[in-house]
């Protein structure tokens, strides 16, 4: 699989990528937090090694830093522009 997340999320069923929101499952007892605040699908996602944090990535051009305990957006980055808008 490529390493480029654009690649990645094309090769995707349609279905995974619609509601532009991530949700981390506890396998436990099935439990989920869920991770707002993309306006397009979500391609990437990565966890400080102390789990304080988690980093999205999405196709909105905006990476997304969370609060693992809060689930709430403490900084949002903009990386490129929107997949749409490329010509």
């Amino acid at each position: 699989m490529s390493q480029f997340p654009t690649e990645v999320a094309s090769k995707l069923p349609p279905w995974l990528l619609r509601d532009m929101t991530v949700k981390w499952i506890r396998v436990i007892d099935n439990s989920y937090i869920e991770l707002l605040g993309h306006r397009a699908p979500v391609i990437s996602l990565a966890v400080d090694p102390q789990k304080r944090y988690i980093a999205t990535a999405s196709c909105d051009g905006y990476v997304r830093i969370y609060s693992s305990s809060t689930q709430q957006c403490i900084s949002s980055l903009s990386i490129t522009v929107k997949g749409n808008e490329l010509s």
